[in-house]
């Protein structure tokens, strides 16, 4: 088996695999970008992008890739007798997004990547990962077979991780499995509202969505836990005929995603995780490729300075994970206290907790960790306020 050199190995390509590759390309590091799929954009997702993504990734919004713009919502309650309407999020709270074609988007990514000078190896497996004293080295198969040796090596590479495994001795992440069909004719009150639904029945342990992408097309998907995703999905399209009673599935995907929070260490001499391997995903919602894109973006900046100051060291690359914590750290924890509490709520109280909420208190609390708008809210009801709080706690 031959032997090749870079300075940065990633392995990984997704969004968080093709910010970090560019930008040390970008400043002058020879980067090569392995990924094991023949393409980009094998693991679907709902496909919603807040508009901070672009921005942080240096991207145009291009209506080839962002095919639907999202400026509010709705949060249906379990007995669909309550919906929490969030309108004009864009004009009253600066909060905004688009649906996307993700295949498209990370293919803007791919190129920006590829200008900067990246070495793109597509089929190609990572299969072992080893940190030596003064170098790295990661064995591939694929479309090359050889060892690649480096300075540095990038996790990017999902929640069963090569990288994690090998060099952090991590096992398996907390994940929720997700079903998601593209159907098109739908007929929906609004494509410019994303749908949520929760509750027991609906979404046990998760939630189910409809996200739409324009001209009567929607991802409809949902993750879910001790229970089958299928037959949850299906009822609900069965269930609500004003929406899907034309529709046609035209695709069918699903995965795995991590939902746990970050992983406790995100660096170790000459190697860092990014992305799901890293676990960036927000665990009350899924969302991945705005963290993704953030993370990517820092580890890059961060590598870039170690080969400057030709500092390889776990001490030295921890300001990567400083500077993420400082940006998503305070989201990732409430995220997952919330995820935690609302799995040990009844029906009923969730039905109870989204009769107590409004648009604004949403918003601030999701985007914002803002939660005394949320508190005040909930002390319309002292006493369910009480019982919520000590379900935090114990999360």
């Amino acid at each position: 088996m031959g032997s090749v050199r870079y300075d940065v190995i990633v392995v990984g390509g997704g969004p968080a695999g093709l910010m970090v590759s560019r930008i040390c390309a970008e400043n002058g590091l020879k980067t090569v970008l392995i990924e094991k799929e023949k393409r980009l954009c094998m693991k679907p997702c709902a496909e919603g992008v807040l508009i901070e993504a672009f921005e942080e990734a240096g991207l145009k919004v291009d209506p080839s890739y962002a095919v639907n713009r999202v400026a509010g919502g709705e949060l249906i309650s379990p007995d669909e007798s309550i919906k929490l309407v969030v309108e004009d999020a864009d004009r009253k709270f600066g909060v905004y997004g688009y649906i996307v074609d993700k295949p498209k988007f990370l293919n803007a990514l791919l190129l920006r990547a590829y200008d900067a000078g990246v070495d793109v190896w597509l089929r190609t497996r990572a299969r072992k990962v080893k940190v030596c004293e003064d170098h790295v080295e990661v064995e591939v198969t694929g479309w090359k077979n050889l060892t690649v040796h480096g300075e540095v090596v990038v996790g990017a590479d999902g929640s069963e991780s090569v990288v994690a495994r090998d060099v952090f001795g991590y096992g398996k992440q907390e994940l929720i499995p997700t079903l998601q069909y593209r159907m098109k004719d739908c007929e929906l009150e609004r494509e410019d509202f994303i749908y949520v639904y929760v509750g027991r029945e609906v979404a046990p342990l998760g939630y189910l969505w409809v996200f739409p992408k324009g001209d009567g097309e929607a991802n409809v998907g949902l993750g879910i836990r001790k229970a089958p995703l299928k037959y949850h999905l299906d009822k609900f399209i069965e269930n609500h005929p004003e929406m899907f009673g034309k529709a046609k599935i035209v695709e069918v995907d699903g995965a795995a995603v991590p939902i746990g929070g970050p992983r406790k260490s995100l660096v170790n001499d000459r190697a860092v995780l990014c992305g799901d391997a890293a676990g960036h995903v927000v665990p009350i919602s899924g969302e991945g490729i705005r963290p993704a894109i953030i993370a990517g973006k820092i580890a890059g900046e961060v590598i870039c300075k170690a080969f400057d100051e030709e500092n390889f060291s776990e001490k030295f690359l921890r300001a990567y994970q400083n500077r993420f914590n400082e940006r998503l750290g305070r989201l990732m924890k409430w995220a997952l206290k919330a995820r935690r509490t609302l799995e040990v709520l009844k029906d009923p109280e969730i039905i109870r907790l989204i009769s107590l909420m409004d648009e604004e208190s949403i918003i601030e609390l999701a985007l914002k960790l803002r939660v005394w708008k949320f508190a005040k809210k909930l002390m319309g009801d002292p006493v369910f306020a009480v019982s919520i709080a000590a379900k935090l706690l114990r999360a």
